[in-house]
């Protein structure tokens, strides 16, 4: 096995298990079995190290975010099946043990580490525009269904996002 594979996959486990803070460079170089000099030629400094971890983790669990597929809303059920389908792909997302161990490190690490919060979390933008591109041109008529809408949005972040990282009230 490749030294610079060695590496990931201990500080990978390292840091899964005990986050940013409670790992040393020390202990990657005993868990991997290498010397210290090699995990620097690798890696220049302990936060490119868990940059590469938590990519590395990502790749290893096959991990793929969902991905809102936006389509040209005609009426409420291109609506509703669009939003479904997205909320089905992001509950099977959120409900593994792989991404709630990622998530974890993720938010405990997130003022030490902001732009994580970008490459993990993403851009989740697909969904607002499209929703508020298909809201706006509902007649006035029916603007009670523009507030279903958003109320059920509202409550699907709060179970899905939310809810599992004990962030809710």
């Amino acid at each position: 096995m490749a030294k610079k594979q060695k590496i990931l996959e201990s500080a990978t486990k390292l840091f899964m298990q005990e986050g940013y803070g409670r790992v040393s460079m020390d202990q990657v170089t005993r868990e991997s079995l290498v010397s210290k000099a090699t995990v620097y030629a690798h890696f220049k400094n302990k936060n490119e190290l868990f940059v590469a971890s938590l990519t590395y983790y990502q790749e290893l669990h096959q991990i793929k975010a969902p991905i809102f597929k936006s389509k040209a809303a005609k009426n409420l059920d291109d609506l509703y099946f669009s939003v479904r389908d997205y909320s089905q792909q992001a509950y099977d997302y959120y409900n593994t043990d792989a991404i709630v161990n990622l998530y974890r490190i993720l938010i405990a690490e997130i003022n030490e580490f902001p732009e994580l919060f970008e490459m993990f979390f993403g851009n989740h933008t697909g969904i607002t525009k499209t929703l508020s591109d298909f809201l706006g041109l509902l007649p006035e008529k029916i603007i009670i269904t523009k507030i279903i809408v958003i109320f059920w949005l509202v409550r699907y972040w709060i179970w899905f996002v939310v809810q599992p990282f004990g962030l809710s009230s």
